[in-house]
């Protein structure tokens, strides 16, 4: 509404409104006056009765009253048709991880497969819900929405729509907060009333960890998954922990190999999400073998002792560089601690040459250093008799007079 002066707008007040036929329960809400535009807004809320609505479509006429001062009121007429069903005008979607509002996508519809399902990762502790309303709607009032897990290790509450509101136009967004009490999967679903239409209803799945990282692998050369596959560790690098030192049938690296290179991938597949990896650890017999971790600082697809973050799609490469103490096999364990994921463990063989002993002469060695202050003293004797000699020549050159 708008007026033209000043003395129109003192007598303003907030208008009423009434239906009558039909199943409408209209009120006013959010009136609003905005004295420097001379203008104002408000919104009729039609609350159709669902109860009635659902058996057939129905008519209300609409009466509104408006006063503006001196007792004067302004009264309007229009109609309202209450139904009831699926509203194609609104939508509920939600928004993907690591993802803006203008990507938020459909949930899954009730005949889609649980490979389907969206799925969010053990390192999400909050997901963005979006109420969409499409032209030509402009108002949708939705009640407080619902919520329900189901399992244990999950509560899941709202934040920003715990009572309901009324969506002008556009798009409304609000939060899903995740509280996991412990590792395992948990069902997710929402429903939110929007009476007198069918309910908006959305479900996924909370991933709460402890799970594998199934789009971990991990081979001897790229493109290779013979060491972890879908976050499973293979035959060949298989083992009992308790059996480290005595398990045989590992993997092999020969006597003459002295380092080696393991690639990483965290495959773009069904259920893979960013994993965040910690520090590496490297359990083998120290008397007999030293294993380094080898990160040039300008490899950055090298992964360091410190771990690393891996998205979906990310390559990097782990290099062992080994030093043999004595003869014989050594077996080594690699530990890969993930976050809200199982670890990794993984093994192989070592095979091992005693390196010899080669007794080296340099400045740097005792024998060197010995070599060295003979020289010197050498040195020195020659300087000596050179500077003596010539001054024993100087004196036969004096002639007395």
């Amino acid at each position: 509404f708008e007026f033209e002066n000043d003395e129109d707008l003192k007598g303003v007040r907030q208008p009423s409104v009434s239906a009558s036929g039909g199943y409408a329960r209209p009120v006013v809400q959010d009136f609003r006056v905005d004295k420097e535009q001379k203008a104002g807004e408000f919104i009729v809320l039609y609350q159709c009765a669902p109860e009635q609505t659902s058996k057939t479509p129905s008519d209300s006429t609409m009466t509104l009253t408006f006063p503006v001062g001196n007792a004067q009121n302004h009264t309007v007429h229009w109609g309202k048709t209450c139904s009831s069903g699926e509203n194609d005008k609104v939508s509920l979607k939600y928004v993907p991880e690591d993802a803006s509002t203008k990507d938020a996508a459909a949930f899954p519809t009730s005949k889609s497969t649980s490979d389907d399902a969206w799925v969010v990762s053990p390192l999400s502790t909050s997901s963005t819900l979006v109420v969409e309303l499409a032209e030509p709607g402009r108002y949708q009032g939705f009640e407080a929405p619902q919520i329900h897990v189901g399992n244990s290790v999950l509560n899941a509450s709202f934040r920003g729509a715990q009572h309901g509101a009324v969506l002008y136009r556009g798009s409304f967004e609000f939060n899903v907060n995740y509280e996991c009490y412990g590792n395992g999967h948990s069902d997710v679903s929402v429903t939110i009333p929007i009476p007198p239409w069918d309910p908006l209803k959305g479900s996924w799945v909370k991933d709460c960890g402890g799970g594998k990282a199934v789009g971990l692998t991990i081979g001897t050369k790229s493109g290779a998954s013979d060491i972890v596959a879908g976050g499973e560790v293979q035959g060949a690098f298989a083992i009992d922990i308790d059996m480290l030192e005595k398990a045989k049938n590992l993997y092999t690296i020969p006597v003459d190999q002295k380092s080696v290179s393991f690639v990483f991938v965290n495959q773009n597949r069904p259920g893979a999400k960013h994993v965040s990896m910690g520090p590496v650890s490297i359990t083998a017999d120290q008397h007999v073998l030293f294993t380094k971790i080898v990160a040039p600082i300008w490899d950055r697809s090298a992964l360091s002792a410190r771990g690393a973050g891996f998205n979906v799609g990310d390559s990097r490469h782990l290099d062992l560089y080994f030093i043999c103490k004595k003869s014989g096999p050594t077996n080594v364990l690699v530990t890969l601690p993930f976050v809200r994921y199982q670890n990794v463990e993984f093994a192989f063989t070592k095979m091992c040459r005693k390196p010899k002993r080669v007794q080296a002469h340099s400045l740097y060695t005792a024998n060197g250093f010995g070599v060295l202050l003979g020289l010197l003293a050498a040195s020195v004797g020659v300087a000596s008799c050179y500077i003596y000699r010539r001054k024993r020549a100087s004196y036969d050159l004096i002639v007395p007079s």
